[in-house]
């Protein structure tokens, strides 16, 4: 059966240095989905997490232009940026270029200790001022892919209910320790939130388990290539124990329904 996939979780550009990962160019990225046989992606920028926001969303844009159709685009601001330019950004990232949404990165501060670095280093979405960047994108009706725990994207969706909410990694992140199964409790009592698959683990069950309690309909497929093995996180999906329509809805429909791509 040849469902329809979009990956929902995707970078331009580098992570830190080019011998770790790949440099995921948009002719890479449209390489990509050629080779995994996707119909789109939806790529948010690194160099808007790392060193300048507005640089790294003009390139998603250019990316998006040069691959109209297959290359989607979210603004990406983070929890360490200028409040007011990073509304108006997200403004004019969707109101001007056509971005589909917006990436909340939440920014670890840079201190003198191990990794992993304990989670009170990181600057969170959920403080007030953040929310008014969760309000806008609500009032422009786009979700917020948000990297961050499953109690601050529980904090932000009940403060903004109006606001689509996808948990980056159901809770397999760094900041939020990787406890997936809590990461489903939250979007359990919290409809607005929808979960995406992707992650550094490979939990046998995990996306079963989701299904199970929240329904295939709150769950998206994403594999944050560059950074993981695509066919990896594909599997998790296509591999898992459910039923064919529910890996249809994960693999393509419930993105597409959530970014409103088949008005």
């Amino acid at each position: 059966m040849r469902f329809l996939i979009i990956d929902a979780h995707a970078h331009l550009g580098v992570w830190s240095k080019e011998e770790f990962f790949p440099v995921a160019t948009a002719y890479w990225l449209a390489s990509y989905l050629d080779l995994m046989g996707f119909d789109k992606l939806i790529a948010s920028s690194l160099l808007a997490i790392f060193y300048d926001f507005h640089e790294g969303n003009l390139a998603v844009v250019e990316a998006t232009r040069r691959y109209k159709g297959r290359i989607l685009g979210y603004v990406t601001v983070t929890t360490s940026r200028f409040l007011d330019e990073a509304i108006k950004e997200v403004e004019e990232m969707v109101t001007k270029y056509g971005m589909v949404g917006v990436k909340i990165y939440s920014t670890p501060l840079y201190h003198p200790v191990p990794m992993p670095w304990p989670e009170v280093y990181y600057l969170h979405i959920d403080e007030p001022w953040m929310y008014r960047i969760v309000e806008k994108a609500a009032e422009l009706e786009v979700p917020v892919l948000a990297h961050a725990t499953p109690e601050d994207c529980l904090n932000v969706a009940k403060a903004v209910p109006d606001a689509t909410i996808i948990m980056a990694h159901m809770g397999n992140t760094q900041i939020a320790r990787g406890d997936w199964n809590k990461a489903i409790m939250v979007a359990e009592s919290c409809k607005n939130i929808i979960l995406d698959t992707c992650s550094s683990t490979v939990d046998m069950g995990f996306v079963e388990r989701a299904v199970e309690r929240l329904g295939a309909e709150r769950i998206v497929f994403g594999s944050d290539v560059p950074l993981f093995d695509p066919w990896c996180q594909l599997e998790k999906v296509k591999s898992a124990e459910i039923d064919e329509e529910d890996k249809r809805l994960i693999l393509g429909e419930n993105i597409a329904r959530i970014l409103r791509l088949e008005e």
